[in-house]
């Protein structure tokens, strides 16, 4: 009854999440947050630069 037509599902969307990880953050989750980290402080002092 639980988990009877979906059953494996969770995997298949980890699995998916982990390429979309892989292919737009390469050096994982942690490059991404520091990324994001970075730009808020250039926002924050005033200087928008676009790479």
């Amino acid at each position: 009854m639980l988990g009877g037509t979906a059953s494996g599902m969770h995997f298949v969307i980890y699995g998916v999440l982990i390429v979309i990880i892989i292919l737009f953050m390469p050096d994982g989750l942690a490059g991404g947050l520091t990324r994001v980290r970075a730009r808020l402080v250039r926002l924050s002092r005033g200087t928008v630069s676009e790479r």
